[in-house]
């Protein structure tokens, strides 16, 4: 209980809002929230990707407790769910004899009480049937009229659909990256203010999702901002507009390259990093 009031939520002596996590995820409300509408636009509310990890300020004060809390861990942390990474420099059996006085201690422990084990993430996330526009309104310490732009499509599955989800990061750093990418060119041939600035994601979740920013645009182009974007896929979709592939075969080059520097500087991380999206949203 103590560890409770301190690191999740506690109201202090002078009637304010404390805790670790309250304050972290207080701190992150409002920069936060253009990305949490988006999740909440892009996933149903029967998805974890629905909701924010850390939990919203609001539901921290009002619905969270320790037994929640307790309840949650007794039903994930299980061995069932446990997926173990060993990296470095070590010797096989020094692991093997320290785990095996672990794996002893759990199997002795009663886990009859258990509820049955469904794996997370293993549900099927019902498909993205409408196109859904949100406007998300927050103060600026600046004063101007300008905003950003998030557009989001649903992509593909990590664990399954490997290479189609490759091609998709290429194709997004092909379109966007450089001065010369299609997408730039566009906003930069129609706009009369360019946008400040543009980037991409795909976040590999079970159902991954295709992701576009546009920073900088003014308010009152918000719509032509759309327009330009959906108007430059099409074109190249339907070969009116050419698709330079000279620049495609550099982004290639580049992500190779890149690739095998992450993984000579870092294997630990690389290497990890997959397998633990492979262990999470593969079938």
């Amino acid at each position: 209980e103590s560890a409770f009031i301190t690191e999740v939520h506690h109201i202090t002596g002078d009637g304010t809002d404390a805790g670790v996590v309250y304050s972290e995820m207080e701190s992150k409300d409002k920069s936060k929230e253009v990305g949490a509408t988006l999740m909440r636009s892009m996933y149903p509310e029967s998805s974890g990707y629905h909701y924010i990890s850390g939990g919203h300020p609001k539901n921290l004060r009002e619905n969270t407790t320790n037994h929640k809390i307790r309840e949650f861990h007794r039903k994930f942390y299980r061995p069932e769910n446990l997926h173990l990474i060993i990296c470095g420099q070590i010797k096989a059996h020094n692991i093997f004899e320290t785990l095996e006085s672990i794996e002893s201690k759990i199997i002795s422990k009663n886990t009859t009480t258990y509820e049955p084990f469904t794996r997370p993430w293993s549900s099927n996330i019902p498909p993205l049937i409408k196109n859904i526009e949100r406007i998300v309104e927050l103060p600026s310490e600046q004063d101007d009229d300008k905003g950003d732009v998030y557009m989001a499509w649903r992509g593909p599955a990590p664990g399954i659909d490997v290479e189609e989800l490759v091609g998709f990061q290429i194709l997004l750093d092909s379109l966007m990256s450089s001065a010369l990418s299609p997408i730039r060119k566009a906003f930069r041939r129609i706009l009369e203010s360019p946008p400040m600035g543009m980037s991409s994601d795909l976040p590999a979740y079970k159902e991954s999702m295709i992701f576009l920013k546009i920073h900088g645009i003014p308010q009152e182009s918000f719509n032509e901002a759309i327009d330009i974007l959906m108007n430059t896929l099409k074109n190249i979709t339907e070969d009116k507009q050419n698709f330079d592939l000279h620049t495609l075969k550099n982004v290639i080059k580049k992500f190779i390259l890149n690739g095998e520097n992450y993984l000579e500087n870092t294997p630990h991380e690389g290497i990890a990093k997959e397998i633990i999206t492979v262990s999470l949203h593969s079938k």
